[in-house]
């Protein structure tokens, strides 16, 4: 396995890492002929997503706008929930851990992954990434907590044209960039969890956040209007991409999606974890691409980059809590 690079985030942000790893963002934008998108969509889109973000006051809207006028896509990769994920939180040795797997259909994600290192005024948190990505899908934030975010079912599953136009409508910013706002401001689990619960997204999400103490675990799924949270239930708690904590359940959930939930739970449940011998059919498949393993007490962070189901890189690192 190749090592994933650890980067400083720099002046000029990720239009910088995007200017510094081009060849990787060329790679990431030619398989986009691989998904059910052309070239042309994605660029009309990625006008459309500008414009929004632009109303929305985003607060990372230079980098936005940056990479733009580079001349880069802004869709799907920084406009987009529409992957499956599976994660998972538990107890080991005492210390709560996140376990994150990352599906999406782009080939070369997992071959292209950064580490970063970002600022807040609580200290370095470390994003894991891509050059091209101004959100943040999952990351760790030394001695506070650590996050991942999933896709959860659509308001409007029936008509994903509809739901595209209501993102694009909506004041409120995306889970992805709402993500990256509560890893920079948030000083600790409690307040983490609060901004989650409360703040309106443009569209759903579940999030999988894990603290230092031993009842810091809970996923957040939202509707981006209102959330519920599911607690852990014997120290685990387990995500994939359909709701637990609503009643009645909106959309049925995909059989895929209940298999995937179903064998990070049984994983979970057991004393000890060695390594990544919890990524296996069904959480690992086709579409995997990252594998993250986050421990926030002690600072640990373990990322893998999957393609075709075989690990291609790897980090493996400790980061000190400020």
């Amino acid at each position: 396995m190749k090592p994933i690079p650890v980067e400083e985030y720099p002046q000029g942000g990720m239009v910088a890492l995007t200017t510094k790893y081009a060849h990787c963002v060329d790679a990431l934008e030619a398989a986009i002929g691989s998904m059910e998108i052309s070239q042309r969509q994605a660029k009309s889109y990625s006008d459309l997503l500008l414009s929004a973000y632009t109303r929305q006051n985003n607060p990372f809207i230079d980098e936005l706008v940056g990479l733009h006028n580079l001349g880069r896509l802004l869709y799907p990769m920084n406009g987009s929930l529409e992957y499956g994920c599976t994660a998972g939180a538990n107890l080991q040795r005492r210390k709560p851990v996140l376990w994150r797997a990352l599906d999406w259909p782009w080939d070369g994600m997992g071959d292209h992954l950064l580490v970063v290192k970002m600022p807040s005024p609580y200290g370095v948190w470390v994003n894991v990434t891509w050059p091209n990505f101004v959100g943040t899908a999952t990351a760790l934030a030394p001695g506070r907590f650590a996050l991942a975010v999933n896709q959860a079912p659509s308001l409007l599953h029936f008509a994903q044209q509809l739901q595209r136009m209501r993102v694009l409508k909506s004041p409120h910013l995306s889970p992805l960039h709402f993500a990256r706002k509560v890893m920079s401001e948030a000083p600790d689990f409690a307040t983490a969890k609060q901004m989650l619960q409360t703040h309106k997204l443009n569209t759903t999400a579940i999030f999988t956040l894990v603290g230092c103490a031993t009842d810091e675990i809970c996923v957040i799924e939202h509707m981006g209007v209102r959330s519920a949270t599911v607690p852990p239930h014997g120290g685990v708690v387990a995500a994939a991409n359909h709701w637990q904590g609503f009643t009645p359940i909106r959309v049925k959930p995909r059989a895929e999606s209940k298999e995937r939930l179903g064998c990070m739970r049984d994983h979970l449940h057991l004393p000890h974890l060695h390594g990544f011998d919890w990524l296996v059919p069904p959480v690992l498949n086709s579409e995997t691409r990252v594998a993250v393993e986050a421990c926030p007490a002690t600072g640990s962070l373990k990322v893998r980059g999957v393609e075709g189901e075989l690990m291609v890189a790897r980090f493996d690192g400790k980061f000190e809590a400020a």
